[in-house]
């Protein structure tokens, strides 16, 4: 069987690129190296625009709802408090499983336990290798995260454009695990050209640091949770690099696409990448449902890239200075300025007031931005 679409990877680009595929009325598979579900350790914070992105709700996946954000610098720290959630935080086989079980039902094929090894494009098809079998399809989404596959088919991303993180899940004493429910903690420069962070789960703590080109990511978040936290019991650590929005220039080539991970679309302010992984999913889905009638799937791809998401996550990486002006953006978050703004509106909006000389950024002084279309991201 040949299919419309082969998806690469059933993380949150992969399951959302098939789930909106699948939508479409196209015939997709998904080919997953791990077992499913599996765990993933991750930061797994993520707004609540994303229900609005997806189109379904994820409350079954959410371990926490964030009405807190406590920011540090150096001895001194300010909070925001807010009425609703500006961040879920979920634990990602769940909420990876939730979307999988969603495109699924959408009619997706998924298989795991199977790993791609190698593929070849041909005029009107893509053949993709397993270690088990040959797939063939006329496009291919490749999905498989930063040491992708079909990433090295694409083309080279910039290692200069590297984060490099650490990550725990953490136990701690119960009175402190409750006073964390709801509650985000962000420390400016906890490491060199980056930050460090808490979040709150279910029964424990997701604790992690990530800068640009950081050294001896495990040694800066041992620091920092002791620093942080009462007697910290480690159930699980691990360290990773990944590429951020700057490291490519090129998502497409030919009938293969890059979506998340391995095409680079964490965003650069924040080291996040599920919000803008399933976003970079859903424009797949889009050229790829007119590709199927004709044109070019590498131009159009590109177009929605650069029209749609390169405005927001280029400003994200304006605003990135902050890492090497921690203290007076600090003050700024002290002040307030930006309280209303964050993660409800987006980052061209607030770098194109910044731009300007605005010197205060609360909701009274912007002109609200025009309501989106129906699955069109407002903030990341």
């Amino acid at each position: 069987m040949k299919y419309d679409a082969i998806v690469v990877g059933a993380g949150p680009s992969g399951s959302a690129s098939a789930y909106f595929l699948a939508e479409e009325g196209l015939s997709v598979l998904v080919l997953e190296r791990e077992n499913l579900p599996r765990p993933k350790l991750c930061a797994g914070a993520l707004p609540p625009a994303v229900e609005e992105l997806l189109g379904f709700g994820i409350k079954d996946a959410v371990e926490d709802e964030v009405r807190e954000v406590t920011w540090i610098w150096r001895a001194d720290r300010t909070t925001w408090r807010y009425v609703e959630p500006v961040l879920y935080t979920v634990m990602r086989d769940k909420f990876d499983l939730l979307l999988v079980e969603r495109a699924k039902a959408a009619g997706a094929e998924v298989v795991d336990g199977e790993e791609v090894v190698s593929l070849e494009e041909g005029r009107e098809e893509v053949s993709v290798r397993t270690r088990a079998k040959v797939y063939r399809c006329k496009f291919l989404v490749g999905a498989d995260g930063a040491g992708s596959v079909v990433a090295k088919y694409v083309g080279r991303s910039n290692p200069e454009r590297t984060v490099r993180t650490a990550e725990a899940e953490i136990s701690v004493p119960y009175e402190f695990l409750k006073a964390c429910e709801g509650r985000a903690t962000v420390e400016f420069r906890a490491v060199p050209k980056g930050y460090g962070w808490i979040f709150p789960k279910a029964d424990h703590l997701s604790v992690g640091v990530g800068g640009l080109r950081l050294r001896r990511a495990r040694e800066h978040l041992k620091a920092f949770a002791g620093r942080r936290l009462p007697t910290p019991a480690y159930r699980e650590v691990g360290a990773w690099a990944y590429p951020v929005w700057g490291a490519r220039r090129r998502w497409a080539r030919g009938r293969v696409l890059l979506v998340g991970d391995a095409g680079a679309f964490a965003n650069p302010l924040t080291g996040a990448g599920i919000y803008t992984g399933i976003w970079s999913g859903l424009l797949a889905s889009r050229a790829i449902s007119k590709a199927i009638s004709g044109g070019s799937l590498e131009e159009m791809y590109t177009e929605m890239i650069l029209g749609e998401i390169s405005p927001e996550l280029s400003a994200a990486r304006n605003l990135s200075i902050i890492y090497a002006i921690p203290g007076p953006a600090f003050v700024a978050l002290k002040l307030g300025l930006l309280r209303g703004s964050f993660l409800k509106r987006s980052y061209s909006d607030i770098w194109r007031y910044i731009s300007l000389g605005i010197t205060s950024l609360r909701p009274s002084n912007i002109p609200s931005p025009p309501s989106p279309a129906p699955r069109t991201p407002r903030t990341i």
